[in-house]
């Protein structure tokens, strides 16, 4: 499960080294799927509703698949256009309603709670063969593939 699980642990903690201080505070959240995220929404949900201004699900970062936004529950938050405008400068991306979504951002975005939450993925979870095989290994990612990330 290295592009399924390891990849985006990978590139959150990439950013743990270069995000600069702000005016707004960052958390980068390492939970387990779906048990994770419903446990800190359970347990931070008041402060997510008031205070969450955009949050980015990491998964699957590491293959050869074009760049891919799962949109948020809204499909036109503050964060649904940053990385819209950002994906412009790729010419191999794809853009996904929340219908086909999969990750945490179900947890984050559902009805009942309606967070500005999307997930940035390359080939998206279920879409490429080796998903939840055991061909989903090393092989299939690279540090070449993750620079191309930043």
């Amino acid at each position: 499960m290295a592009n399924n699980e390891l990849s985006g642990i990978l590139i959150v903690g990439a950013l743990s080294k270069i995000l600069k201080a702000s005016k707004y505070s960052i958390r980068l959240l390492l939970i387990p799927e779906t048990i994770g995220a419903i446990a800190y929404i359970k347990e931070n949900y008041l402060n997510l509703k008031s205070n969450l201004i955009a949050g980015i699900n990491l998964s699957c970062m590491g293959d050869d698949g074009p760049f891919t936004l799962i949109k948020s529950l809204n499909e036109n938050t503050y964060i649904d256009n940053i990385i819209i405008r950002k994906l412009e400068k790729e010419k191999n991306k794809k853009v996904l309603s929340f219908l086909y979504r999969g990750s945490n951002e179900r947890q984050f975005g559902c009805q009942n709670l309606n967070l500005p939450f999307v997930t940035v993925c390359r080939t998206r979870f279920g879409d490429y063969p080796e998903y939840h095989t055991s061909d989903d290994n090393l092989k299939l990612i690279n540090e070449k593939k993750f620079k191309k990330v930043s």
